[in-house]
């Protein structure tokens, strides 16, 4: 099916353009290039789909699915998808800018140099997403789930990781700076040479974690768990370890004598 005759089903509302999905399930859907900005596809079936470059900016996409589709470069700015499904779709480069993807789910999605920047993912489910070089600053992605994620070179400066489970990710080199990650669990993750400059993380978890190398200047870990993690030759200059469970912590770090314990 042409272009052309897709956008025509969609003219005709989501649910004939799903009926239609339905009972032609071999038919592949290419929407690339295709201006579907400012529309209602609420519950759109659109997994699968090829919508590379496609403009969903200020749609109306909740409880769409869009899983295994390739979305690269599409433009998703201001749309509304909360409990929306991407699983394992390929986001390389795509724009979630200001976004409302509360409660949506990205589990396995690759989404390398996407832009998440202001974009609200509270509750959202981003467990082993590939987030390499992605830009999630002054995101919300308070009580998300990002287990065993890539977020190596991520910025998520001014981020609001508020309660988040971060266990088990690779966040090598990763910008948290002014970041609140009071509550967060980063059990087991590696944020070996990232910069947690005057970040919270008040009562956050971080057990078996290795911050070797990372700036954590001027960070609150009161009240933290930090069994066994790793800040040898960290940057610790004016960090607050004040009731911090540090027992096996290893703190072979510059400036560790200022720190506050």
């Amino acid at each position: 099916m042409t272009e052309r005759d897709l956008l025509a089903l969609l003219e005709d509302g989501v649910d004939a353009f799903n009926a239609w999905r339905r009972e032609h399930p071999e038919e592949a859907v290419d929407l690339t290039d295709a201006d579907l900005s400012g529309r209602d596809l609420r519950g759109v079936d659109l997994h699968g789909a090829k919508l590379t470059r496609t403009d969903f900016a200020g749609s109306e996409l909740s409880g769409s699915c869009f899983d295994d589709c390739t979305a690269e470069g599409a433009d998703f700015t201001g749309a509304r998808m909360h409990n929306a499904s991407l699983q394992r779709a390929h986001l390389v480069s795509t724009l979630f800018r200001g976004a409302n993807l509360a409660g949506a789910t990205l589990i396995g999605a690759a989404l390398h140099m996407a832009d998440l920047s202001t974009s609200y993912l509270v509750g959202a489910n981003l467990a082993g997403a590939v987030l390499s070089g992605a830009s999630l600053n002054l995101a919300n992605v308070a009580h998300a789930q990002l287990d065993q994620a890539h977020l190596n070179h991520a910025t998520m400066a001014h981020a609001n990781l508020w309660g988040a489970s971060v266990q088990y990710a690779h966040l090598e080199g990763v910008d948290l700076s002014h970041s609140n990650m009071v509550g967060a669990s980063l059990v087991g993750s590696n944020l070996e040479g990232g910069d947690l400059s005057d970040a919270d993380l008040q009562a956050a978890a971080l057990g078996q974690a290795s911050l070797r190398g990372a700036d954590v200047r001027r960070a609150s870990f009161v009240g933290a768990e930090l069994e066994g993690a790793d800040f040898i030759l960290s940057l610790t200059e004016g960090a607050d370890f004040r009731h911090a469970g540090t027992k096996g912590t290893s703190f072979e770090a510059p400036g560790i004598e200022d720190v506050e314990w």
